[in-house]
């Protein structure tokens, strides 16, 4: 469900692939997570050349508004937001929008999909460090500022090595 396969081309929708994954899923009883609406990676190119703030808060929300209106429960509304060292990942997004997109990511999932069980997710969470401890304030302060619970949740990758 990654931008780059749903919306390959502004405003042009493709599910075939999340659709053949949801109908396995739900007919064998499986619970659904979608994964995800707004992550610095798997982005078409058209996404990655937008350099102004109006635009790129319309295309978050109208992108968030599509797959979230089509898909609805349980979302892990952004993906991979911030550095090792605490600090917001280069994106396209933290570039135009600072951090501003991840609450509008947030509200346009709510708009569409009030129900919806609302994650962000992460790795490198798992352990006391500057990325948990930014996690933990960022959560904090973007649900402070929205009045309640935003974000309802955080989602651990664990990206785990042996060594």
């Amino acid at each position: 469900m990654k931008w780059a396969t749903t919306e390959p081309s502004r405003g042009i929708y493709n599910f075939e692939q999340s659709n053949q994954l949801v109908d396995w899923a739900t007919s064998n009883g499986k619970m659904i997570r979608g994964h995800t609406f707004v992550w610095h990676n798997a982005l078409p190119d058209w996404v990655q050349g937008i350099n102004d703030i109006q635009i790129l808060r319309e295309v978050i929300a109208n992108h968030v508004g599509a797959v979230a209106g089509t898909y609805k429960g349980k979302w892990d509304v952004v993906n991979e937001v911030l550095s090792d060292d605490g600090t917001l990942r280069d994106s396209v997004f933290s570039r135009v929008l600072g951090e501003e997109f991840i609450p509008l990511a947030f509200k346009a999932t709510r708009d569409v999909d009030p129900n919806a069980i609302r994650y962000i997710n992460d790795y490198n969470l798992e352990f006391d460090g500057p990325k948990a401890r930014a996690m933990v304030s960022l959560v904090n302060r973007i649900n402070a500022n929205d009045g309640g619970q935003l974000i309802q949740g955080i989602g651990s990758q664990t990206h785990l090595e042996v060594d």
